[in-house]
């Protein structure tokens, strides 16, 4: 009698949890919005005022339903414009401590990725590699024109990177990869859908302060750098905001996605891994695995660096970026 009890009961629970699979990936895929680009009206290109920027000229790019958030600080006699893409969960801040130096070669151009810092927080959004891709490109179309762009990334923000290389091969040309996330070993087991309806019930309980902090504290190895007024900074754009949360978990398809090792394999810029010893996000390993695919890139890595090493060692990297680039 009880091993009957038993059977049913794992019968009834195997059940539940097929439908939740089945009903939430419905629900995820009917909420998907693709993305479809208008024309653009001629926009101010950088540098076209003809001064120099220390202080960044912000600003927000307007792309039919979307709003993409920019800082630029623009060097009207450098031909050389430095683009820093960051990763999930983060914002042009990630990269307070490297503008300076980037400034002193050539103008920079900081953006929040749709669904992130201070660009739109559409849950219904793709925010798939291809999608983010299509709209960084469109904007540095608009924004940056003809000059010669160096595409910095950081995380997720390193495969948009790579994407947008292997789609417009001639516009990016070289590239620098702070910790790529592409498909890690343990993203294999995330069930997105599931998550995203979870999240979509109890968003407001997740997206709290101390969850904040914790993701904060993992991307850095040097944990005097997550003050009170840092944790304050990434946790803004989720401040009260379920949106927020919701393309976060959205972005995180780009993780599972194995497929992206065949598209980087026409990846043909030249290209710079820089690694953090210390990563907690992607560890050592998952570098070995780009190493292995890709046995002609450059490679720095620093032995105490966390996942963020633009925030743990800025000018360490800044020395290892500015001699790629140049050399």
């Amino acid at each position: 009698m009880n091993g009957t009890i038993l059977v049913s009961a794992i019968a009834i629970i195997f059940i539940l949890a097929l439908l939740w699979f089945v009903a939430t990936q419905i629900l995820f895929k009917k909420s998907k919005l693709s993305l479809e680009l208008p024309e653009l009206p001629e926009l101010l290109k950088l540098g076209e005022n003809k001064k120099d920027q220390e202080s960044p000229y912000e600003d927000h790019f307007i792309i039919d339903s979307f709003s993409l958030f920019y800082k630029n600080w623009t060097k009207s006699d450098s031909e050389d414009v430095y683009v820093l893409i960051h990763g999930i969960g983060a914002s042009h801040y990630t990269w307070r401590f490297m503008v300076e130096r980037f400034f002193e070669k050539g103008s920079v151009l900081a953006i929040d990725l749709a669904g992130f810092g201070a660009s739109t927080k559409n849950p219904n959004f793709s925010h798939s590699i291809h999608d983010q891709s299509t709209l960084v490109h469109q904007m540095l179309t608009e924004l940056v024109g003809n000059k010669n762009i160096y595409l910095v990334g950081s995380s997720m923000g390193a495969s948009i990177s790579m994407y947008l290389s292997c789609l417009h091969p001639d516009n990016y040309r070289k590239l620098c990869l702070i910790s790529p996330a592409v498909a890690p070993y343990r993203a294999r087991f995330l069930h997105i859908p599931s998550i995203f309806v979870a999240t979509k019930m109890i968003g407001k309980h997740v997206a709290n302060r101390s969850f904040i902090e914790r993701l904060v504290k993992r991307t850095v190895s040097n944990q005097a750098l997550v003050t009170s007024d840092v944790v304050d900074q990434y946790y803004a754009p989720y401040k009260e905001n379920v949106d927020a949360m919701l393309c976060f978990v959205r972005a995180t398809e780009i993780f599972t996605d194995a497929k992206l090792w065949d598209e980087f394999a026409h990846l043909k810029a030249e290209c710079l891994l820089v690694w953090g010893k210390e990563d907690k996000v992607t560890p050592e390993r998952h570098r070995k695995r780009f190493l292995k695919r890709f046995p002609k890139w450059k490679q720095a890595v620093h032995p105490k660096a966390g996942h963020h090493v633009q925030e743990d060692e800025p000018e360490w990297l800044f020395e290892k970026i500015d001699r790629f680039l140049n050399n």
